[in-house]
């Protein structure tokens, strides 16, 4: 994540540090890798409130994915790929690909993110989500699964727990859709819905977050209830 605004000096804002001391032998080199960083740094935060700027003027969802992309092209161009702000900014733009259903787009640019880095689970559920939604239900499953494996990389274990739910609730979904059977992931499904409130109640910000998405781990529920005549 990247610095919030209030820890960036206004006054010197975007300017590279002078750096004072004896300089020895080498450190001419390792100053200007260390400016180098301040810079991009502060670039990615000044795409950041162009792109907040622009969704508060409630700018069309073409312009904002247009000021997207070239903010992911100018970190591209200073070699900055490696920066939080840069996966930001990616996932930012295939989300407004998917609501756009823009989906073989949304598929290149969650495929960037993974380049970046590949231990990412909510980029899995993503692709996995668009893999769904073209109908390619297979592909959709196993970057679920995909996602499955990295649910441990989360920092919030609250927020884990939500998205292994989401996991299990697309598998069953799509394993239906296409024609497999659900018998053992329904069961751990079932068993994960019983226990869930008392999951989150032991977790950090864990009741706040069951009870902000308890109608929708309800209704995920009653409906592949439905959906499989249990």
């Amino acid at each position: 994540i990247a610095p919030s605004d209030e820890y960036i000096n206004q006054k010197s804002f975007g300017q590279i540090p002078i750096l004072k001391g004896r300089q020895w032998e080498g450190s001419e080199s390792t100053s200007m890798y260390d400016n180098i960083v301040r810079v991009n740094l502060h670039l990615g935060i000044d795409w950041r409130k162009r792109v907040s700027n622009a969704e508060a003027d409630e700018l069309s969802d073409q312009e904002i994915i247009s000021l997207l992309n070239q903010a992911v092209e100018e970190l591209e161009n200073q070699n900055s790929t490696h920066q939080p702000n840069y996966r930001h900014f990616l996932r930012k733009m295939a989300g407004y690909l998917m609501e756009n259903d823009r989906l073989t787009e949304a598929i290149e640019i969650n495929q960037k993110v993974l380049k970046v880095n590949h231990r990412d689970p909510v980029t899995y559920y993503d692709l996995g989500v668009v893999y769904s939604e073209i109908g390619d239900y297979r592909e959709a499953i196993n970057r679920f699964e995909e996602a499955s494996k990295y649910l441990g990389h989360m920092k919030s274990e609250a927020a884990s727990l939500t998205l292994e739910y989401n996991l299990r609730y697309q598998v069953i979904l799509n394993k239906h859709k296409e024609g497999e059977s659900t018998v053992a992931v329904w069961t751990r499904f079932e068993d994960l819905y019983n226990r869930l409130e008392k999951e989150f109640s032991s977790l950090s910000n864990g009741v706040e977050v069951y009870q902000q998405g308890e109608s929708n781990f309800e209704d995920k529920f009653l409906y592949l209830q439905d959906l499989l005549g249990k």
